[in-house]
């Protein structure tokens, strides 16, 4: 008879068993899920520095993501790359506007100085100028035909920059044109003796910064518009008159040092020269104004005059 129950109810204790068994696997795998996350933290946190802190990083503030993007090796090596092979862009009419325009520490009007040094030394102070500053003049260093020459050039470069402004852009650039000019195309326009006077004289005054740029500057305004008070910073400059005499009205640099406020008279061909961040501005312009610019900058090694 127990046989007999034996193998009648033998079946149903292995179903009985098994649902048991599978019961407390069920229980077991909630019990694990329950406590997973906090562990698999606490290991990922413990193991794996590198990967929590890159995980960190998808979560950042975007300043810190910026941040993160510019410590990138290959984007560093590229920068630097360009730094070392590319030369500098040649600045289009609108960068030419900025980059002279540019007034460190405020403008003030000319007439602010008066016969008052004390406010001089003011102004000077408040733009970062230098009292001890010194500048120079040359005289009779282009031709009255190189002189025309140079302005004709500078008026069929506004005419094609002006067919390529924008509508927006064309009274700002009939105001005031800048333009770079190449050293073969400056050989084109004036006697190769004259460039070489001019480089002289800047070398003497300068003799720490090679000539890195030279640029024509147009200028045609009425009313009372002038370049207010500001200085050049390290950049040593060369500027020579283009006009000829009673072509326009004023447009003459004054400049500002111990020595007080000096006013130099423009004259045609002749060229001032300034460095060491002495304070000037130039007086209001009624009609058209041509000058050349040589420029000098110790951020450059090579004289853009020295081949010719």
């Amino acid at each position: 008879r127990t046989s007999a129950c034996l193998l009648v109810l033998g079946p149903a204790c292995r179903i009985a068993t098994n649902f048991a068994m599978k019961l407390l696997a069920a229980a077991a795998t909630l019990i694990a899920l329950s406590v997973a996350p906090s562990a698999i933290l606490a290991a990922s946190s413990s193991k794996s520095p590198e990967a929590n802190e890159a995980g960190e990083t998808h979560f950042a503030s975007d300043r810190n993501l910026k941040s993160s993007k510019s410590k990138s090796p290959k984007k560093t090596k590229s920068t630097k790359a360009g730094k070392s092979t590319s030369p500098p862009p040649t600045p289009t009419p609108g960068e030419m506007k900025k980059f002279f325009n540019f007034v460190p520490g405020g403008r003030r009007m000319l007439e602010e100085v008066s016969d008052s040094q004390e406010r001089l030394v003011e102004i000077v102070s408040d733009l970062g100028g230098n009292l001890e500053g010194k500048f120079d003049i040359k005289e009779d260093l282009l031709s009255s035909q190189e002189r025309a020459s140079l302005r004709e050039h500078a008026d069929s470069e506004l005419m094609d920059a002006l067919k390529a402004a924008d509508k927006e852009e064309e009274h700002d650039i009939q105001e005031d044109f800048r333009f770079e000019v190449s050293p073969s195309k400056l050989a084109s326009l004036i006697d190769v003796d004259s460039i070489g006077s001019m480089r002289k004289a800047f070398k003497d005054y300068a003799s720490d910064f090679p000539v890195t740029r030279v640029i024509i500057r147009r200028t045609s305004l009425t009313g009372n518009k002038h370049i207010q008070y500001h200085n050049d910073g390290d950049t040593s400059v060369m500027h020579v008159w283009l006009n000829e005499e009673d072509t326009v009205d004023g447009g003459n640099l004054v400049y500002l040092n111990k020595d007080g406020a000096t006013w130099v008279q423009t004259k045609p061909g002749s060229a001032a020269l300034h460095k060491d961040k002495i304070v000037h501005g130039i007086t209001p312009v009624n009609g058209t104004r041509y000058i050349l610019i040589l420029l000098g900058d110790n951020r450059f090694d090579s004289d853009v005059l020295k081949s010719i």
